[in-house]
């Protein structure tokens, strides 16, 4: 199957079944279809191959966790904990001491 022959062949828009605008939009999504504009348009926006496009899944290597890729965030963490544990105390005591 050729990539071109894989387009979908319907789309919609969706209109109230009384809307003033509905036979305005089948006329000229009609002639859009005919002309072939819809299938450039898709082929063209919706569809388009990266340049560098091959069969394959697109996946890049992920780094693997290692401790020195840990330590950062284990900091940031310990800190927030210290920090949490300081402003507890430090409520109590001042509870206390009112």
């Amino acid at each position: 199957m050729d990539f071109n022959d894989r387009l979908p062949s319907q789309a919609g828009i969706g209109l109230r079944h009384d809307s003033e605008f509905l036979d305005a939009f089948d006329h000229h999504i009609l002639n859009m279809h005919q002309s072939g504009l819809v299938r450039k348009l898709m082929q063209k926006w919706i569809f388009k191959k990266p340049d560098d496009y091959s069969d394959r899944i697109f996946v890049e290597e992920a780094d693997a966790i290692e401790p020195e890729n840990l330590y950062f965030p284990a900091s940031v963490l310990a800190v927030g904990v210290a920090l949490g544990v300081i402003f507890s105390v430090g409520e109590k005591i001042k509870r206390r001491v009112s």
